[in-house]
């Protein structure tokens, strides 16, 4: 999964039933979109808890934020055909786990 850092990748997210609550960011890759990901949950905290003045949480707290979104999916650049390739909730949380993964490694 690591030969996917570097693609483009569109992050897709819908936060309630409601459509008007689509969003999408576009970042150079993976590894920025789930940076993006836990920023997104990061301000959802802050908003929901103004009075913060330093936000922490566990991994297991984005990864049940992330569960609690509508929908949420995003896009890979394949770089050989020049196509976009899906990936669901479960790859976007794999993705995460990896990265904290290596960051613990270093």
């Amino acid at each position: 999964m690591a030969q996917n850092q570097g693609l483009h990748t569109l992050l897709l997210i819908q936060y309630s039933n409601n459509i008007s609550t689509r969003s999408y960011m576009d970042y150079d890759s993976v590894s920025q979109a789930v940076d993006g990901v836990c920023q997104i949950y990061e301000q959802s905290i802050k908003c929901a808890f103004s009075n913060l003045k330093e936000v922490t949480y566990s991994i297991e707290d984005l990864v049940k934020y992330i569960n609690s979104l509508y929908d949420i999916c995003m896009l890979t650049r394949d770089g050989s055909n020049r196509r976009y390739i899906p990936h669901d909730r479960k790859w976007i949380i794999d993705q995460i786990y990896l990265k904290m993964k290596r960051r613990a490694a270093n």
